[in-house]
């Protein structure tokens, strides 16, 4: 890098008694100690956005309809051994009329001395100049590529002839022209591992089961590829945690392409071993990782979260045992015997042979009369078949839907579904930003730190693309109120939202007392829009019309909503 070693060596000041020192001397000082941890940030670490510090200087798109995007706090090093910091987040904007489209612009930090606290000797004026340096930083968007001595790349997006607005990338891996690509940003080398003990220790654990669960199943099905793949992953990931070398992000990356294996086996098994399909546990693992996909999309890289993710991986591990032990033994089919002569067969004295186990089914003769059970028998018998729960009648108009369906179903919600045991049925709706229907349901927002209203085009998970307008708030809370509620019974509120970003959490509050804490997990920016369910106990719907209010309570996630279902259950 930039930063070369003095060929004299380094000089230090060396203080004795009666030493005058000028403000050379001083400055030479605090030369010294610059150099020296300059050269060893650019020796011992390589240039980059340094892990785990603040928000790792993430750039955004602001979702407003422009060309601004958003830098959030974090820490780099340049290649000069500069460290650059951001306190908080800043807008930046995209001057069209400095570039000549098409062209490539560049989203960089750099370090800034910035002499501070001017003074004077009021006694000998001629002596003057800045008290204090400050060392800050300064970010560019610049059409010139970076270098990486002088400034740090945090992302980059290419500009052409009709782009409006700057947004986050659909496909990460492949953005396109006004999108903002992540894809060049250098990442500061890191020594030792960030994480605690414990949760270390939790990592290695999940890895050795799973080296045994995809194991057992490779032993039987040993032409499935994936299984090894994926046993091999996780052996990988194992060495690299006791070598000391793996931190959060490596640890999250790690369960990444783990779980985009694990995706890979799951289609493996359904085109090419349709009979373990039928086993129960398989369509369990199934779920548990497609949980687990979504759960990984957009992860904070927290020891929380990522104790949350090895939680998924322990549950599809064991599932996948299951899986195994119940799994048929692969068997090497064995060549078939050359056929013998005809006259030999037509000589061939006829053999009894045991027909097939379906077939002697057939012809097994009737049992005898079973004997008369003893007085103890009959009664445990009875007692079992008491425990027999029957299942709620599914009402014949009601569309039969489960979480993961409701949560998915672009357009508008039903009028009756059947989840979860019950029916339930629609009692009102809001759609934000019509005035009637804000004004019936008596909507109410504040106390946010920012918000704005949206008019986007999102598409849904089946590839249904849908206009919807709603207001979105950072911080604060809104709240309305739900007519034709049927007190004592339980209640289902669905919202449409812009799935793009997870972590929000709500605190729910029903008729001024709070019920519960609703959290988005996951995210989706390729198919942005979802449904979001959240259900409230009977025991809260006291009136025929009921007030709800979410709040928000964490202010990095905005709370967003562009329609609103209402449904209690019937039965």
């Amino acid at each position: 890098m930039g930063i070369e070693v003095p060929k004299e060596g380094y000089i230090r000041l060396n203080h004795f008694h009666g030493l005058r020192l000028e403000s050379e001397d001083f400055e030479a000082g605090e030369r010294y100690h610059n150099d020296k941890h300059k050269l060893h940030q650019a020796r011992f670490h390589s240039p980059g956005v340094v892990a785990n510090y603040g928000d790792e200087l993430d750039v955004r798109a602001r979702r407003r309809g422009d060309l601004t995007f958003e830098v959030y706090p974090g820490y780099c090093i340049d290649g000069e051994g500069s460290d650059i910091f951001l306190r908080e987040v800043k807008v930046e904007t995209v001057d069209l009329g400095q570039f000549r489209l098409p062209c490539t612009v560049y989203a960089t930090i750099k370090f800034v001395d910035e002499p501070t606290e001017f003074v004077v000797n009021k006694a000998n004026p001629k002596y003057k100049g800045h008290r204090r340096i400050l060392e800050t930083s300064k970010l560019e968007v610049t059409a010139k590529e970076p270098d990486i001595d002088g400034c740090v790349e945090l992302a980059r997006i290419a500009l052409e002839e009709g782009i409006r607005e700057i947004t986050d990338a659909e496909d990460p891996a492949n953005p396109k022209a006004g999108e903002i690509d992540l894809r060049f940003r250098a990442k500061a080398g890191v020594c030792g591992s960030w994480m605690s003990p414990i949760l270390l220790a939790k990592f290695n654990m999940t890895m050795r089961q799973k080296r045994r669960s995809y194991g057992a199943l490779g032993y039987k099905q040993p032409l499935m590829l994936c299984c090894r793949d994926i046993r091999q992953a996780s052996v990988s990931a194992e060495m690299i945690s006791k070598s000391g070398q793996m931190d959060l992000k490596a640890a999250f990356e790690i369960m990444r392409i783990i779980a985009s294996l694990e995706m890979e086996l799951v289609q493996e098994i359904q085109d090419k071993y349709i009979e373990i399909t039928n086993i129960k546990e398989f369509n369990s693992f199934k779920t548990t990782i497609n949980g687990l996909s979504g759960q990984l999309k957009d992860a904070s890289y927290t020891q929380n979260e990522l104790e949350t993710i090895l939680d998924y991986q322990d549950r599809a591990t064991g599932e996948l045992l299951k899986v195994a032990e119940s799994c048929p033994a692969w068997k090497v089919a064995a060549p078939a015997a050359p056929p013998p002569p005809a006259a030999a067969r037509a000589a061939a004295p006829v053999e009894e042979v045991e027909a097939p186990r379906s077939r002697r089914a057939k012809a097994r003769p009737e049992p005898e009369d079973e004997p008369e059970e003893d007085d103890e028998v009959a009664p445990r018998r009875a007692k079992k078949t008491k425990k027999k729960k029957k299942k709620a009648k599914k009402d014949p108009e009601a569309v039969e839907v489960d979480w993961e369906g409701l949560k998915t179903m672009s357009g508008d919600l039903p009028e009756k579904f059947f989840y979860d045991g019950k029916n339930w049925e629609r009692i009102d709706v809001m759609q934000p930003l019509d005035k009637k229907d804000e004004a019936d349901h008596e909507f109410d927002w504040g106390d946010y730190k920012d918000s704005w209203t949206n008019n986007v085009t999102y598409k849904y998970p089946d590839g249904v693309k849908m206009t919807c307008r709603g207001r979105c708030h950072v911080g604060g809370f809104s709240e309305w109120t739900i007519k034709n509620c049927s007190p004592g019974k339980d209640m289902l509120f669905a919202k449409r939202i812009d799935y793009v970003y997870g972590g929000l959490i709500c605190g729910i509050h029903v008729n001024g007392k709070k019920v519960d804490s609703w959290e988005i997990e996951g995210s989706d920016r390729k198919a942005r829009w979802r449904n979001w369910l959240f259900r409230v106990d009977g025991k809260h719907i006291k009136k025929t019309e009921t007030r709800m209010k979410q709040v928000a309570e964490n202010s990095e996630r905005d709370v967003n909503f562009y329609k609103l279902w209402f449904y209690q259950a019937t039965t």
